[in-house]
């Protein structure tokens, strides 16, 4: 029988996928790609109210297109919106966060008895990290992620994920060595660690972030580690301590922002001011060699007024950012923002996207104009293209890096995307 796989949301998402499609693949199904096969399987992301349409509306396509194969919806979506999940009938078998590591038992007994089957069960009952173990991701990856961390407790006033992943849950060190090693004998030049949030790793295990991303690190091997997305007011200076003499570490932040107003960010929930982001934005341009910061910042947020609209603008001119992604604010179910009263209008929330996001193209082009003449290590994609170790994608106009492997090179002009760059 043949799969086809839609992923929606983030890098953990993307690993759990490829666990999935490694399992389908040892029970001796053909992995496709597209909208012809036997199963389809949708997992699923609820993080704004458009990647929730975005899910049902795969689903409910699918199913047009393919009256007779089974479909599979799982992920964060049902996991948060149950009744939703319920009711799109269109997905034969439903399966939330806490049971995806059992989805071949619930498909085994669809297949036996066609009968909807809706496993969603409560997911902060669930007080270990799921047992998914991936070794490969298909061709179209040239990194691999590892997972070595799930869950979330920080509850923030806008964010649904709490509700979708439940408690934090860490993997055991040994574990996430023999995970890396096995992707690094299969030849990854780049080893991505991820988590719901990554931060928030070892707290429950009596460990700190520091302790996976040395163990990592110190492995044997011509490879590069990269970090997910983390938390300011999680990573203290005890990891960034033990992070900086680390070779194998890219020099690439991704520091959550979410507000440049110190007022909004208390309303959020967020647990620091901008004072203290902007302390770790010093500390790792004195520590770390040629790094570089990303982030996210939310526009429209509940009570956000033009002055701290104009707060969160004067933040981001004062920051050397790499790039910014600017969301509008989404109610979503469960969370205390979406009861809070001073909702700002859709059209106030485009206008703040619109401003921030020229804002944040201005500090882009000013950070990567001090990139110019510099030189850098980049590894080699299959589209000729590639990342720097500060992860600034590089295009080439003569001579390309060769793939899965590092280069010299020097950067030269900066271009829409990124930059152009010669190789050594």
């Amino acid at each position: 029988m043949k799969v086809s796989f839609f992923t929606l949301g983030c890098k953990v998402n993307t690993f759990e996928t490829q666990y999935l499609r490694e399992e389908f693949l040892k029970r001796g199904y053909e992995v496709v790609s597209g909208e012809k096969a036997d199963i389809f399987l949708v997992n699923s992301c609820t993080v704004t109210h458009i990647a929730d349409r975005k899910s049902r509306g795969i689903v409910r396509h699918l199913r047009r297109e393919n009256p007779e194969s089974v479909i599979i919806l799982t992920g964060c979506m049902p996991q948060v919106n149950k009744s939703d999940a319920l009711n799109l009938t269109e997905a034969d078998i439903v399966v939330g966060n806490g049971e995806k590591d059992r989805l071949f038992d619930y498909l085994e007994q669809f297949l036996k008895n066609r009968e909807r089957l809706f496993e969603v069960g409560d997911i902060f009952k669930v007080k270990s990290i799921a047992p998914m173990k991936c070794r490969s991701f298909d061709e179209s990856f040239q990194r691999a992620y590892l997972k070595i961390e799930d869950g979330c407790d920080n509850f923030c006033a806008y964010c649904a994920i709490g509700f979708a992943r439940g408690p934090v849950r860490s993997e055991g060190i040994e574990d996430i060595i023999k995970d890396a090693d096995a992707f690094i004998e299969r030849g990854y030049k780049e080893l991505v660690l991820t988590g719901i949030n990554l931060s928030r790793y070892g707290f429950d295990i009596g460990l700190r972030p520091y302790h996976a991303i040395k163990a990592v690190c110190q492995r044997e091997g011509d490879f590069r580690v990269r970090l997910g997305s983390v938390e300011p007011n999680l990573m203290d200076m005890r990891d960034f301590d033990e992070m900086r003499g680390l070779k194998k570490l890219c020099p690439h932040f991704h520091l959550a922002l979410q507000s440049g107003s110190d007022k909004t960010l208390r309303r959020m929930g967020r647990r620091y001011t901008t004072g203290e982001y902007m302390g770790f934005v010093e500390y790792i341009f004195k520590n770390f060699e040629n790094p570089s910061i990303t982030t996210d910042i939310i526009v429209g947020f509940p009570g956000e007024t033009d002055e701290e609209f104009k707060e969160t603008c004067s933040f981001v001119s004062s920051l050397p950012l790499l790039k910014a992604n600017i969301f509008q604010y989404s109610p979503r179910s469960k969370t205390k923002a979406a009861g809070m009263k001073e909702q700002v209008t859709p059209q106030i929330k485009k206008e703040r996207n619109q401003i921030l996001s020229q804002l944040a193209e201005k500090r882009r082009r000013e950070f990567l104009n001090l990139q110019i003449g510099k030189k850098a290590r980049v590894l080699g994609e299959r589209t000729g293209t590639g990342y720097t170790d500060n992860y600034i994608s590089l295009c080439f106009d003569e001579k390309k890096p060769p793939v899965d492997k590092f280069s010299q090179c020097i950067l030269e002009e900066i271009t829409f995307d990124g930059m152009k760059a010669k190789l050594i």
